[in-house]
């Protein structure tokens, strides 16, 4: 529910940046099943993030270890007054320790691979279904950043000249898998990237990261202001804790065909992370 209301939320942002004459207030009073147009948005991020979980899950199925499903987390999204993705991710809780690194790499890294397997092709119809706007902005507006591969696939589609586009709720879907998936491979606590980097360095290179890592969150926030940018997401990782912990057999380490997919998996990071992730701009 929630993330249909915000579907439908970035399909109005849609079709006003179309050129649609639009009135919203009779638009929902005439025709209240009109929200329902954010289903396609709800359907393909719920369907990332749901990836994303599984190959989590099915990781730990393959070894044994015992892990709750996933659950998607809902977060109140009102179109305009409190527009945001609908949700705020998904988690599966896992309740047995991991017996060696080489478990713990396979899966951290499985819920990044499945997740972008599933945002990359949702991504290029989104943007196959934009247009060039049309809409004249003024005063501050809140912009979100580009990342390398959507900066990239931006251009790949629409020519130099256009200075803005709207995109359709498709593609701001796979916009927040490719968002979620940048920040869980942060190489950070016990994030999907701090998995990662504990089986590739062990515990004393994932500490150093992790710090370093830490100091880089804080720095972006501080270059993003006054838009916090990753403050908030930065405090509730060192309230959690930067340190992971040991697995049962920590001596034991990958082998090489991982540590080639480690790689993989910062080359996802490198070109999915936003550094400033929200800016104000002025019209």
């Amino acid at each position: 529910m929630t993330a249909t209301l915000a579907g439908y939320g970035w399909d109005l942002q849609y079709r006003m940046a179309a050129g649609w004459d639009l009135d919203v207030i009779a638009e929902l009073l005439t025709k209240p099943w009109i929200v329902l147009r954010g289903l396609p948005y709800a359907a393909a991020l719920l369907f990332i993030l749901l990836c994303h979980e599984m190959g989590h899950f099915m990781a730990c199925w393959r070894y044994g270890i015992r892990s709750t499903p996933p659950f998607p987390i809902p977060f109140p999204s009102f179109p305009f007054l409190g527009q945001n993705f609908g949700t705020m991710g998904a988690f599966i809780k896992i309740r047995t320790p991991f017996m060696n690194r080489r478990q713990l790499f396979d899966v951290g890294v499985m819920g990044p691979l499945c997740g972008m397997a599933a945002a990359i092709p949702i991504f290029l119809a989104g943007l196959m279904l934009s247009v060039p706007s049309a809409y004249a902005y003024e005063g501050e507006v809140l912009v979100f950043g580009d990342s390398l591969l959507t900066a990239w696939l931006f251009r790949l589609f629409f020519p130099t000249g256009v200075e803005a586009i709207a995109l359709h709720p498709l593609g701001w879907a796979a916009f927040f898998g490719f968002l979620a998936t940048s920040i869980n491979l942060l190489p950070i606590g016990q994030l999907d990237g701090g998995h990662i980097v504990y089986a590739v360095l062990g515990p004393r290179g994932h500490r150093i990261i992790s710090i370093a890592c830490f100091a880089g969150l804080l720095g972006s926030s501080i270059l993003s202001w006054p838009v916090p940018g990753y403050l908030l997401f930065a405090v509730i990782l060192f309230l959690m804790k930067l340190r992971h912990p040991p697995t049962v057999n920590d001596e034991e380490g990958i082998d090489r065909n991982r540590k080639l997919v480690a790689l993989l998996a910062m080359a996802i990071f490198a070109l999915t992370f936003i550094p400033i992730p929200i800016t104000i701009e002025y019209y």
